[in-house]
């Protein structure tokens, strides 16, 4: 402002308008995981400018921090957003109002330090005199994003996997592939163990092609086509690898011997016999499946005779009768060797059979082996829950769901978002690792129900409808539940487990 006379005489005033103009300006993601540098969405800071006219130095400009009202309340030190100044130390306590002074060009700075929640929104507001919001930054929101390549046999038709992104979307997480998918031919791996017609490994398939299989015998050479990701996307790279079935082969120790007895009744030949255990052929690694095996009249004393490997069978439907379709692999056929004055065996006369078998573990649907490392099935019969079951295994990689509890299998939810223990994680009912029991009904996610499968208490399969539920089937929501969403968005995902 400055004073002087007009023509007339009188004294006038000539008001100066202060103008300030905040940049960035536009709204944008903001990629908290990354490392900062390079691109400007990356990093949970962002450095704020204020712009103000006439250029002049040493003004004061007032910063407000102005939060989405939705965002997460209640955060610690290190997990809230707010303002800090340029080049405060790391551990500053962010504030809602802070002021700084312009240089020689008139620009005035602060950084926001923006929430570690997914999904958190900000924008900064300033102006000349404390609460003043005369000019507005843009909004940014807490995102993280993901990488993975692509992996299976050549010639597969692979489901798009755009209902897994969406998925991660609606946490805030940005998941893409990264460069080519990778392919190899069906003579890659050495060894027969690695591939089996399909009906062996999914009876009931209504087709019946080569498919491979992985486990932990051969895991390690899948991983090996994983090509790093480099810059920001190394340790956020999962590798997605597609396979047509997976199971693990039991490995000797002390509690636990790959093979297996089974003593029962026949009361026909053929026969259908459900074992303890899944059972392929040919074993997924030496020894053979088939140990020994003898059978005999029940009503006789003694009378063991032997049975050879030919006398059981693997049809391409056994299993039937299962209740659910993951017991099929368990249940084998049974043809006795009788002569012709062998009475034939019947409910009133049944013959008793021994096996020793080896057996195996599974069948699994996906499993993550470390590092961000998902082995994913598919096949025509479950293309529709593919896409749920790669965003399971990837949400395995960043570590769901949380459980809190100092056992096996145990993960733990970050500290400084008020989360209190997941209400629906769980392990040891159902599947390998920690995962989550909500059902969805009538627009909310309950807690699922177990019941008895025939070896112990089970989340019952078919009612789960969460991602992270442990089987996938018709009724899972391509959703993270309303339970696990915090506690996805509390992760940070700096790096894949």
């Amino acid at each position: 402002m400055s004073r002087g006379r007009g023509r007339n005489g009188r004294r006038h005033r000539v008001v100066v308008q202060r103008t300030i103009q905040v940049q960035p300006a536009g709204d944008r993601r903001q990629y908290i995981n990354l490392p900062a540098g390079g691109a400007a969405n990356r990093g949970r800071h962002i450095t704020i400018s204020a712009q103000i006219g006439p250029v002049q130095a040493g003004t004061t400009v007032h910063w407000t921090l102005q939060p989405d009202q939705a965002n997460r309340p209640n955060l610690g030190n290190a997990a809230r957003g707010g303002l800090v100044a340029v080049g405060a130390a790391p551990a500053t306590v962010p504030v809602a109002a802070t002021t700084s002074v312009t240089d020689g060009t008139g620009v005035a700075r602060i950084v926001l330090r923006l929430s570690g929640f997914g999904g958190d929104r900000f924008r900064v507001c300033a102006g000349f005199v404390l609460g003043e919001r005369r000019a507005r930054s843009g909004w940014f929101t807490a995102w993280r994003r993901l990488w993975y390549q692509l992996t299976h046999d050549a010639g597969r038709a692979v489901p798009s996997l755009a209902p897994m992104h969406a998925a991660y979307d609606r946490v805030e997480a940005l998941v893409e592939q990264d460069g080519a998918t990778v392919t190899y031919n069906a003579g890659w791996l050495n060894g027969v163990a690695n591939y089996y017609p399909l009906q062996m490994v999914q009876p009931g398939a209504a087709t019946n092609p080569v498919v491979p299989v992985i486990g932990t015998h051969n895991q390690g050479a899948f991983a090996n086509l994983f090509v790093p990701g480099v810059n920001e996307k190394h340790q956020r790279k999962a590798h997605v690898i597609v396979i047509g079935a997976q199971y693990d082969p039991i490995a000797p120790r002390a509690n636990r011997d790959p093979s297996f007895t089974f003593r029962g009744d026949v009361v026909a030949s053929p026969c259908e016999l459900v074992m303890a255990r899944a059972v392929l052929n040919p074993s997924l690694r030496n020894p053979s499946w088939f140990v020994r095996g003898s059978f005999k009249l029940k009503s006789q004393w003694g009378g063991w005779r032997p049975l050879a490997i030919g006398d059981i069978q693997f049809p391409a439907n056994r299993g039937a009768a299962a209740a659910l379709p993951k017991a099929r692999p368990r249940y084998i056929q049974v043809t006795l060797p009788l002569g012709p004055m062998d009475p034939p065996p019947t409910a009133l006369a049944p013959y008793v059979v021994w096996l020793e078998l080896v057996g195996v573990d599974g069948p699994y649907k996906g499993v993550s082996f470390g590092n961000g490392r998902t082995a994913n099935v598919c096949t025509p019969e479950n293309a529709a829950q593919f896409p749920s079951t790669v965003a399971h295994e990837i949400g395995h990689a960043v570590n769901q769901s949380p459980i809190n509890d100092d056992v096996t299998w145990s993960t733990r939810h970050p500290g400084g978002f008020g989360l209190v223990k997941h209400p629906h994680a769980y392990h040891y009912r159902g599947g390998q690792g920690p995962h989550c029991h909500s059902v969805h009904n009538g627009g909310i996610d309950g807690p699922g129900a177990t019941i008895w499968d025939g070896w112990s208490r089970v989340y019952d399969p078919n009612s789960g409808t969460c991602i992270m539920f442990h089987r996938s089937h018709a009724g899972c929501r391509n959703e993270f539940c309303s339970v696990c969403e915090p506690y996805l968005r509390a992760e940070p995902m700096t790096s894949l487990q």
